[in-house]
């Protein structure tokens, strides 16, 4: 039999086990689940004395052994594996790392399930590089493209087994604290770690806190970009550039010191966990340079694994720096920027068909997401290894691929489960995948019709170029698992998953659109409101995508849309369309709402949907009434749109919020009265283009009395004067210089 038949499937650092210590005396269990190759597996014999519990800090100094670290000796990836095997070797681990490790009894192997999965190979080094011939330079040398892959191993058998912790391991240990499973294989001397898999805890989780943070946009070419902007312009240069990784290294930090305070039990992270997949690894055959192409075969598999080198603080990847490990429980969930295959430019054209079928020449200026000038993402593009010369079809199509499955290096290394619960005693979190842009092109054929405007009827192509790309969610078996979960459930039940179920194209929606002046619009505003939908029904008539085709006019078709005129407090009833699609997912909407409105005979409804997505800040309520949707929105939580009062985001005189949850004597009766509550939550990395005094970066954090949610805080981790920054920066772009 050989050693490697069977690998531990879950829990891993995206969905660990939140395991509640016993009472004194007793041992401690929980079930974990195992890939197997075969149904007749020995399970028992093959763990039995090689399954381990290990502290992070033990584990963080086998991956930071300086003897093995710092890049620049090695000729290729193969000397770099003959170092690290070394290292797994548990029989040369420090003789303390070892005297610390926790065995695991097994207790209870239950028979094998069929279960189709792919199990990350920990035996081998598998990785192999890819390449792809994008074309000719100037000089008529050929441009390669190089990336990483790597090799899977088939396990169709899924194994759920018991394991047991004795109760001495466990009397003296620090609670909460976060632990490693190791798994050993002594034959050939190395060992798999499922990183931050068991949360071990003393908690009945009636009093609990969480964050919930979004669109983290981790990618490897983000630790370059301003080291090659100053190479190519000067130290100057690229003074305002907004490290993504860095901003999550921040956040790190700051949720630690959270989690110290006993402010912080657990994170939710909702998606575009990373930029895009595959690092760009671009290769001129002239160059005596490549960047970021260093260190021989010393490159990330994807950016999956610099996220998870981020979080577990391993500086394996060159370049890339590490700080804290995260000692948070961490819940994944993917967003669609997670199936995205490849790079963006971060300058690029595209041909489009918006207006009245006229082509033109559309820039996509993604460079101010990174607080970088045209200047200085031009220089970053010609300058290094992504250069604009790049910018052909086979690149724009490369930019907009992506998966139609959920990638597996995410689901071996970071977290197996797509749509998963998490249990909180008698509350749920349940994760929901919104899968893949539903805007993308699929073939070469499709960009190359698209970029000479063949394709102008497909609204999609032209939400991909503005940003406003849509999610796919939800399938069927998405929404029969949702009504499953919400039924005898008698604690609080809410629901995580990237895309905004509904979102208007402007974001933050248009202040006459709240609760508080909807109920009392003026004439005045009556027009205002009216003009703003007459704005989308024009904008879907330019764009052949008219929602009152059947009708004759705006004014017949407006009276149809369920828009409401009068002083009510929701301002539409109905169907989402139109204007409230923008970014939201495709299909499945009404039966979405059936389950979560309580229409279904469950015996609870959802209290609260998290979203992200838009990296902007958002609140809706959608309720049932009469067999049909009614939406309403307003500044529920605090009163304030992100830290800011109504009249001082608009910058005109507007009435507050009465009644906020902040603000509230009963949160028993509001929550009663204000669910089930949609909130869009701002990048926990990336501030908005051109938004920095309103939205920075951030998160949300919920804090839990009583089985009741008792307080949402909006808090950013950078403690930076955004309004401050945001001046500054336009000084810098209005007089075109960078300042020291």
């Amino acid at each position: 039999m050989s050693e490697f038949e069977l690998f531990l499937r879950s829990p891993n650092v995206g969905n660990p086990c939140l395991v509640h210590k016993a009472t004194a005396g007793q041992d401690t269990v929980f079930k974990v689940i195992f890939s197997g190759i075969t149904d007749r597996l020995d399970v028992k014999s093959l763990l039995e004395t090689n399954l381990f519990l290990q502290p992070l800090a033990d584990t963080r100094q086998i991956l930071q052994n300086k003897a093995i670290l710092g890049y620049d000796g090695f000729a290729d990836r193969a000397d770099i594996i003959s170092r690290w095997s070394s290292n797994w070797d548990m029989d040369n681990w420090p003789l303390d790392v070892r005297n610390n490790l926790i065995p695991l009894k097994i207790e209870e192997v239950e028979s094998p399930i069929e279960s189709a999965w792919k199990s990350l190979t920990p035996i081998a080094d598998s990785l192999k590089v890819m390449t792809k011939v994008l074309g000719t330079d100037t000089n008529g040398n050929p441009i390669i493209r190089w990336y990483p892959t790597q090799g899977y191993i088939d396990c169709n058998y899924a194994y759920w087994v018991k394991l047991r912790v004795e109760s001495k391991y466990l009397t003296e240990a620090d609670l909460p604290q976060l632990f490693n499973i190791i798994q050993k294989y002594p034959l050939n001397k190395i060992c798999n770690v499922n990183y931050h898999s068991v949360y071990i805890h003393d908690k009945n989780w009636s009093d609990f806190s969480f964050i919930h943070a979004t669109d983290s946009h981790i990618a490897w070419r983000n630790d370059f970009i301003k080291q090659l902007v100053q190479e190519a312009m000067g130290q100057k240069y690229a003074a305002f550039f907004i490290n993504f990784n860095e901003n999550f290294r921040d956040f790190i930090k700051y949720a630690n010191q959270l989690h110290r305070q006993d402010e912080c039990d657990f994170i939710v992270l909702t998606g575009d966990l990373v930029d895009y997949i595959h690092a760009p690894i671009f290769v001129d055959p002239n160059a005596t340079i490549v960047r970021p192409f260093v260190g021989g075969w010393a490159i990330p598999r994807d950016n999956f694994e610099v996220f998870l080198d981020l979080v577990v603080s391993w500086p394996k990847c060159p370049g890339v720096v590490v700080d804290e490990e995260l000692e948070v429980p961490l819940f994944t969930v993917l967003g669609n920027h997670d199936y995205r295959l490849y790079h963006y430019p971060l300058v690029s054209t595209f041909r489009a068909n918006i207006i009245a079928n006229k082509n033109y020449d559309y820039l996509k200026e993604d460079f101010k997401d990174f607080g970088l000038t045209l200047d200085e993402a031009l220089s970053y593009e010609v300058g290094s290894a992504n250069s604009m010369r790049f910018n052909t079809p086979e690149v724009g199509l490369d930019a907009q691929s992506h998966l139609d499955h959920a990638p597996e290096s995410y689901r071996a290394s970071i977290n197996p489960d797509l749509d998963y619960v998490i249990p909180l005693g008698n509350h749920r979190i349940i994760c929901l995948d919104s899968g893949a842009d539903s805007s993308v092109f699929t073939s070469l054929w499709d960009i190359i019709t698209y970029k000479i405007g063949l394709q102008s009827e497909d609204r999609s192509r032209d939400d991909l170029v503005n940003n406003t790309s849509h999610g796919w969610c939800f399938a069927e078996s998405q929404i029969q698992f949702l009504e499953d979960q919400v039924k005898d459930i008698d604690g609080l039940v809410v629901i995580a998953c990237h895309n905004p179920l509904f979102n208007f194209r402007l974001v933050p929606p248009p202040h006459i659109f709240r609760e508080t002046e909807h109920l009392t619009l003026t004439p005045n505003d009556v027009r205002e409101l009216k003009n703003l939908v007459e704005e989308e029904y024009l904008r879907a008539k330019i764009k052949d995508k008219d929602p009152g085709d059947s009708f004759s006019s705006f004014e017949d078709w407006f009276n149809e849309s369920g828009w409401s005129l009068l002083n009510t407090s929701y301002f539409k009833k109905g169907q989402r369309e139109p204007d409230l699609t923008n970014s939201a997912p495709d299909e499945r909407f009404n039966e979405f709402m059936n389950v979560i409105c309580n229409r279904t005979k469950n015996k609870k409804s959802v209290e609260l949907i998290l979203t992200g997505h838009t990296h902007r800040s958002a609140e809706f309520i959608a309720r049932e009434a009469n067999g049909s949707t009614t939406f309403f929105h307003d500044y529920y939580i605090d009163g304030t749109l992100n830290r800011q009062s109504p009249s001082k985001y608009w910058n005109t005189s507007l009435p507050d919020y009465t009644n906020p949850l902040t603000k509230t004597l009963n949160p028993k009766k509001w929550w009663k009265d204000h669910s089930p509550l949609f909130l869009q939550t701002i990048s926990v990395t990336c501030p908005f283009n051109g938004d920095w005094p309103t939205w920075g970066v951030g998160f949300l954090r919920f804090i839990v009395k009583g089985d009741i949610i008792t307080n949402i805080k909006r808090e950013n981790h950078l403690q930076q004067n955004w309004s401050q920054q945001f001046l500054i920066k336009q000084a810098y772009l209005i007089l075109n210089t960078s300042l020291p």
